[in-house]
């Protein structure tokens, strides 16, 4: 479910953040560096910020639209709330090192699958 109606060609969910101890969604920053490093070249710095400045809002206005229409959200449902970097294009195919901060950093590979009859 995307909270503010933008639209992907997909989005990965990732392993779970642990906050540090005594720390709270509210916690989560609304600027932070993102990198994308490909191996074999240069990192990529981008200056990620959450277009609410804070991450949290968005699933308070979709709880509360949800609930306007006797409807709600379930425990363990993804909800994403908008991205700190934009759409970006990214290579299918190759390995990729996404970071997030202080938050982590996820390996990945996009792949293009053919769903032809």
């Amino acid at each position: 479910m995307l909270a503010d109606g933008l639209f992907n060609a997909g989005h990965v969910i990732g392993p779970r953040a642990e906050f540090p101890d005594g720390a709270t969604p509210d916690h989560l920053p609304a600027e932070f560096t993102i990198s994308l490093t490909a191996a074999g070249e240069a990192p990529v710095s981008l200056e990620g910020r959450h277009p609410d400045g804070n991450v949290l809002l968005p699933i308070a206005w979709l709880a509360n639209f949800l609930s306007e229409r006797g409807l709600g959200l379930q425990a363990g449902q993804a909800v994403i709330t908008g991205s700190y970097a934009g759409a970006l294009e990214l290579p299918l195919g190759r390995q990729l090192d996404i970071g997030f901060g202080a938050l982590g950093a996820l390996p990945i590979r996009f792949l293009f699958l053919n769903r032809s009859p």
